[in-house]
């Protein structure tokens, strides 16, 4: 048995080839999202077409090709929905991770100004410069998250031209950090660290949401760098802020 919609008589039908045309795009918008668009303005054209002819055959055809279309938008938005906030979520855990990186770039440029300088630090005035030499790398200085990357980090101000290995504490007192001071070479005590990071995936782009948990990175007089969270009770597998010492 013939299908209806293939007999010869739909076929000389003005709209049955645009009618074809939409109901094929609008079956491939189901697999690809991106056609459900031009699915449903083809169907529209098709349709209304279709609507001054006398066989019915092209209007079902241009009728179908538009739920087809309007299935293919509805996947396409349940798509978004579901891959937007994990490509988010990567994107900010890719500038978490190259913070975290510069930390401990810096932790180390600091180790090895020390000892060309009889042990001491930089001073806080001007700290970034020398370490440049240290570091080489462009980028060290910059943080993505920041509002402006280029003023990203803080020097421990207590720390400034200090002797290194008479640090008290030193897996705990803090060398460097995410800094909110926007200028070079910032430098400050607690009351000036940048909680920047967000811990949980749910809070991207939700600044100002309940459960808004945020870590800054550190770099301690020990050399490492760590993630320290702004609370302990959400610190799990971070350092909670009130043990960093100053």
């Amino acid at each position: 048995m013939q299908s209806p919609f293939f007999t010869e008589d739909s076929q000389k039908e003005p709209a049955y080839k645009l009618a074809l045309i939409a109901m094929i795009i609008g079956v491939s918008s189901l697999l690809c999202p991106l056609l459900c668009v031009l699915g449903l303005l083809v169907g529209i054209i098709a349709y209304a077409v279709s609507s001054q002819s006398q066989s019915s055959v092209s209007k079902r055809m241009s009728q179908w090709a538009l739920s087809f279309s309007a299935v293919g938008l509805l996947i396409g938005f349940v798509i978004y929905l579901l891959v937007f906030p994990v490509i988010g979520l990567e994107k900010e855990r890719g500038q978490q991770t190259n913070c975290y990186q510069n930390q401990k770039m810096i932790g180390m440029a600091m180790h090895m100004y020390a000892d060309d300088n009889d042990g001491r630090l930089p001073l806080r005035e001007n700290w970034q410069e020398p370490l440049k030499v240290y570091t080489k790398l462009p980028y060290t200085f910059k943080c993505s998250d920041s509002p402006n990357p280029e003023l990203a980090y803080g020097m421990n101000g207590s720390m400034s031209g200090a002797i290194l290995e008479q640090t008290p504490t030193p897996g705990l007192t803090a060398l460097a950090f995410d800094c909110a001071i926007q200028q070079a070479s910032a430098s400050g005590g607690p009351e000036t660290v940048d909680f920047r990071h967000r811990i949980n995936s749910s809070n991207i782009g939700n600044s100002k949401g309940v459960g808004d948990t945020r870590f800054a990175n550190f770099t301690f007089a020990d050399g490492h760098a760590a993630s320290v969270a702004r609370v302990a009770s959400e610190a799990k597998k971070f350092t909670s802020f009130d043990q960093v010492r100053w």
